[in-house]
């Protein structure tokens, strides 16, 4: 609690002193060992000079038990909450019985834990009154383990009070930007880079950087109050999916027999986004932005699964308007479009999807300028498969892979990708495989073929396939929130241990138990 209060006294320090860096991680448990003697400036002469101040040894070590602490609990409570020594088991082909995988681990840890009570006790309303409780928590702490709020914070102001095309120009450019309290706090890095998302997120940031009035304090909260709405209106969406009949029949029906089964099933599936600790963290305490093109992705399959196509193919466009990963699920719904045989065409959708497009392009040109540098970030190689890749390769080698090992990857993606769109052509009920082959295409995108990966980006995907995969989603939601510890910074035990295992494990053993 001092630790939370000293965070709290320093953040608002930046009133008079807008060149004061984030917290980092390192310093939230043991912010006093931060005194102001120390130079904490995000100036070019300071560059994130927050890494050069070393703590004492000791108190990184104590700090760093205080994370593991911290992620055991919320994986421990997280666990017992949807009562998960029974539910992962797997059978095993060589013994032909039914082997507990998970489940011993699962059944001492609730031993543990003396409480009884988990979500099959509670109704929907109790479960969403608890989730917004400990939203309300994460909300109240400062973002200590990225910087990427304080980023978009900046992009609006340079847009609101600076009128720049944050496409065309960057944060760099505007004189003394480090002494300004929206723009100081923004990474170095990102503060010599044009904007790298969409035009969407972008209109939204100037919005609430317009708002705000200028004050720093207004525009972090108008922010995280923002992440709040999209997170109630993405628990509104899934309340409606499941409490709909037709998606009842065509999809919990043909897996359970007993209603009992579904209504059990409907609750994991809700508090697996509800309740998630990741999601909470990473949306609510360090303010990423990546659960809104989730969001809109699963209501542009909903509304598909609806026949509502005109509206499918809207909210897709502001998807991809969002964060333009999106894209690869719109030659799907083009698919489901045409595999209809509708009698009238839906043109309205059409027609206003390229509205967007070209709005946004004639508004914005997003890719007129600065090609070179947006290109070069999402070509990054960071905490991913390629990444270990490069690893491994350059341990025995020496070297780094060759630039061409990006082209590589992306060649593999692209005819996985076709692959899929042919499998989808295929296939005869499209309602609900259009819900499973969007997964896999992003899956595949972002897991493992994309150069670049962060923990966060689990938030793209876990909103709709917390629906077809919920078994797949409670794991990486758990593994990964060891990126709150050191082995977010070990290149290949990062991906190995947070990503790789508990995917094959899954694939092997327990996707059947969810298809």
């Amino acid at each position: 609690m001092i630790a939370f209060g000293v965070s709290w006294m320093r953040f608002f320090q930046a009133a008079s002193n807008p060149g004061l860096l984030y917290l980092p991680l390192e310093s939230y448990f043991f912010t006093n060992s931060f005194d102001l003697s120390h130079e904490l400036y995000n100036k070019p002469s300071y560059f994130l000079s927050y890494f050069d101040f070393k703590p004492p040894s000791y108190a990184k070590l104590s700090n760093e038990i205080f994370i593991w602490v911290f992620c055991i609990m919320a994986a421990l409570l997280f666990l017992q909450v949807l009562s998960c020594n029974e539910w992962f088991i797997f059978k095993s082909s060589k013994y032909q019985k039914t082997v507990p995988f998970f489940g011993k681990i699962f059944k001492r840890i609730s031993v543990w834990i003396h409480n009884k009570n988990n979500i099959f006790n509670l109704n929907f309303q109790q479960i969403t009154f608890i989730s917004f409780c400990f939203a309300l928590v994460f909300l109240s702490m400062i973002p200590n383990d990225s910087s990427d709020m304080y980023g978009y914070l900046a992009r609006g102001a340079q847009q609101a009070f600076y009128g720049m095309n944050p496409y065309h120009h960057t944060i760099s450019e505007i004189t003394n930007w480090w002494d300004k309290p929206l723009l100081a706090n923004i990474n170095s890095i990102w503060s010599y880079n044009p904007a790298p998302y969409g035009p969407a997120y972008m209109l939204i940031y100037a919005g609430i950087a317009s708002l705000s009035i200028g004050n720093f304090y207004i525009a972090f909260f108008l922010f995280k109050l923002f992440n709040l709405g999209v997170f109630a209106s993405l628990l509104l969406l899934l309340a409606r999916i499941l409490n709909d009949e037709a998606f009842d029949k065509e999809f919990f029906e043909k897996k359970f027999t007993d209603t009992r089964q579904i209504f059990s099933y409907k609750k994991i599936i809700y508090s697996l986004v509800a309740l998630n600790p990741f999601l909470m963290a990473e949306i609510f305490w360090n303010g990423h932005n990546d659960l809104l093109m989730g969001f809109l992705i699963l209501l542009s399959l909903y509304l598909c699964f609806k026949n509502k196509l005109n509206l499918a193919l809207i909210t897709l466009s502001l998807s991809i308007l969002s964060k333009y990963l999106s894209i690869v699920i719109l030659p799907f719904i083009l698919i489901y479009v045409f595999s209809r045989g509708l009698k009238k065409f839906p043109w309205f959708g059409l027609s206003i999807s390229s509205g967007l497009f070209y709005l946004s392009w004639y508004y914005y040109e997003p890719f007129a300028l600065h090609f070179n540098k947006i290109s070069n970030n999402i070509l990054l190689c960071h905490k991913s498969l390629q990444r270990s890749f490069n690893t491994i390769y350059k341990a025995i080698i020496g070297e780094s892979l060759p630039a061409e090992a990006n082209l590589l990857f992306l060649g593999v993606f692209l005819l996985c990708l076709i692959f899929l769109y042919y499998k989808f052509l295929k296939t005869e009920n499209k309602k609900l495989d259009i819900f499973h082959f969007s997964f896999l295409a992003l899956y595949m995108l972002i897991f493992i073929f994309s150069a670049k990966f962060h923990s966060w980006y689990l938030l793209m995907v876990l909103p709709f396939a917390a629906i077809i995969h919920p078994r797949l989603m409670v794991i990486l939601s758990l593994t990964h929130l060891l990126s709150f510890t050191f082995l977010d910074q070990a290149n290949l035990a990062n991906f190995v241990i947070m990503t790789a295992i508990p995917s094959v494990v899954y694939f092997k053993y327990l996707v059947k138990q969810d298809l």
